[in-house]
């Protein structure tokens, strides 16, 4: 009985479709209805207004002490996104212990929402050269799902 009613509710969405396609009237409802039933979430992540892609670095400017450094998640999408990984986000690599996630996002951002995360360089690394690792954001969007950056710090100590 489930798959009966989802399959008339199927048809019904393409039979809407094609009548306001065919009238040539309702392009902008038309483009909505598409948006809302075809586009999933959209997992982007920001620092200071910039996005990033995945792969890109992010350069810790630290200058004798501690740096705290906020990024944001938005969802530009038209459900729900959501974090699945254990933590939420995470910090792996060779010098994965010289970075802190001190705030973690929230588990499920809704479309058009954020969400923020603070990523801190520890003090007791200043001094010891360029610290590299890679930051780890698991979630289900469709084409970022296994979403991960690079930071890096080097200081002039």
């Amino acid at each position: 009985m489930g798959r009966r009613v989802i399959f008339a509710c199927i048809n019904a969405v393409v039979v809407i479709l094609m009548v306001l396609s065919l009238s040539g009237c309702g392009d902008a409802i038309l483009r909505d209805i598409i948006r809302s039933i075809v586009m999933g979430p959209e997992f982007v992540v920001k620092q200071s207004g910039i996005i990033f892609q995945d792969g890109d670095i992010f350069d810790f400017l630290t200058v004798n002490s501690q740096k705290d450094e906020t990024f944001v998640i938005e969802n530009t999408g038209e459900a729900n996104l959501r974090l699945t990984g254990t933590p939420k986000v995470d910090i792996t690599g060779t010098d994965a212990s010289d970075f802190t996630v001190v705030t973690q996002p929230d588990s499920v951002i809704f479309p058009e929402a954020t969400a923020e995360f603070i990523i801190r360089f520890s003090a007791a690394a200043l001094g010891q050269g360029q610290r590299t690792a890679l930051v780890n954001i698991p979630n289900n969007d469709s084409d970022e799902a296994s979403f991960s950056f690079s930071v890096t710090e080097y200081d002039n100590c």
